[in-house]
């Protein structure tokens, strides 16, 4: 027997979720993790990060959110 990669808990990010954490990065680009986390308090910081970082595809340049440059 094996579990599959999804089984258990479902996951709370849903493009909803992502949706909103990009429209509150873009009004105010120089919110941190932390802030973001204690906006959507349903949501962990680690979640929170993995969002901006993995979904959404920014890093923090000069305390601002920007996408990331895709150059490899």
């Amino acid at each position: 027997m094996h579990d599959d990669k999804h089984s258990g808990c479902p996951s709370i990010v849903t493009p909803d979720l992502v949706q909103q954490i990009e429209v509150k990065i873009r009004e105010n680009g120089h919110l941190t993790i932390t802030d973001l986390a204690e906006i959507f308090l349903n949501v962990s910081r680690k979640t929170v990060h993995r969002i901006v970082a993995e979904n959404m595809h920014f890093q923090k340049l000069c305390a601002r959110w920007v996408p990331k440059n895709n150059r490899r």
